[in-house]
């Protein structure tokens, strides 16, 4: 998990978030308001299908980051085995999951790069001072709270982790 999560607000726009993301070569940026409060994530794929790619450069439209965020999404929670949160990101596809607190608070983030990071370790028999976690974790559905801002958005299906 990392702990030094890079974030960024609704009102930035897509071209800041793009940046941020090649600067710190990452491909996940979380998006919150007030004082560390998930609303959403976005990802380098989310930007680059709405990128226009002329003469080798990509131009990325300088929108709002709330316009094309994912709002609801799953979110881990300390209490569930590490390999429940694997389980989720394979069958959902999706290759990061923010952990918060119960308050949705913004604590970190595991990303599939996290696991790849596991399994060379293991290969090499380096897992004596890995800690790829603080605690376990499990898996809940982080319902986005209705924004006040006028801005249309589209909502993908709800995933509830707890339904089978």
């Amino acid at each position: 998990m990392t702990r030094d999560v890079t974030c960024i607000t609704p009102n930035d726009n897509l071209k800041q978030a793009y940046e941020m993301m090649c600067d710190q070569e990452i491909r996940h940026l979380l998006v919150v308001e007030g004082p560390n409060q998930l609303v959403g994530l976005i990802s380098e794929r989310d930007i680059l299908l709405r990128a226009a790619y002329v003469n080798g450069v990509i131009n990325v439209p300088e929108i709002d980051v709330g316009l094309v965020m994912t709002t609801e999404i799953v979110t881990c929670k300390p209490s569930h085995q590490l390999h429940d949160v694997a389980e989720i990101m394979l069958q959902r596809r999706i290759d990061a999951i923010p952990v918060t607190d119960s308050s949705g608070e913004v604590l970190g983030i595991i990303t599939s790069a996290d696991f790849v990071e596991i399994a060379a370790r293991k290969e090499r028999d380096d897992l004596s001072d890995f800690n790829p976690l603080p605690f376990d974790f499990s898996v809940t559905r982080f319902d986005h709270p209705s924004n006040s801002s006028s801005k249309s958005r589209i909502r993908p299906q709800i995933y509830d982790a707890n339904a089978q």
